[in-house]
């Protein structure tokens, strides 16, 4: 596993439920705006 990865499930591991959620939204919503720009950025 990457250092990158296992900082990132440190983190995870060490924080509330509460933080873990938002940053699983932020994660979601970062995915979701890169998949709606994909078409605008390489138009078939």
């Amino acid at each position: 596993m990457s250092n990158v990865k296992e900082r990132i499930l440190g983190a995870v591991t060490v924080m509330s439920d509460k933080d873990a959620e938002k940053i699983w939204e932020l994660i979601q919503g970062t995915f979701a705006l890169a998949n709606a720009l994909l078409p605008t950025l390489h138009p078939g």
